[in-house]
């Protein structure tokens, strides 16, 4: 017998499992096919292959990069960098 699955393109949806009831959905299934014993694959040791405490102590590590004041300036970062390069574009106005 095989575990119910859902599939969703919602980001709202999406945000809610994956960001704020995440608590209630670790150890998710291993979408990516690798296997978890795998110790030097990238995809084995990262956050969506994880499970349990390990899982909530790298996330927890992890987070503060991706907070909001972070992510806005890595996109002030990013675009000037772009627009160095791409003078003509619409985003360097």
């Amino acid at each position: 017998m095989s575990s119910p699955e859902l599939v969703s393109t919602d980001l709202d949806i999406l945000r809610r499992v994956l960001v704020k009831d995440f608590d209630h959905f670790t150890d998710r299934t291993n979408l990516l096919n690798v296997d978890p014993s795998d110790q030097k694959s990238l995809l084995a040791t990262s956050l969506v292959s994880l499970k349990g405490l390990h899982w909530s102590s790298v996330r927890s590590q992890v987070a503060p990069a991706f907070s909001t004041g972070k992510i806005k300036l890595d996109k002030a970062a990013i675009t000037s960098i772009y627009c160095r390069r791409e003078k003509n574009s619409h985003m360097c106005t």
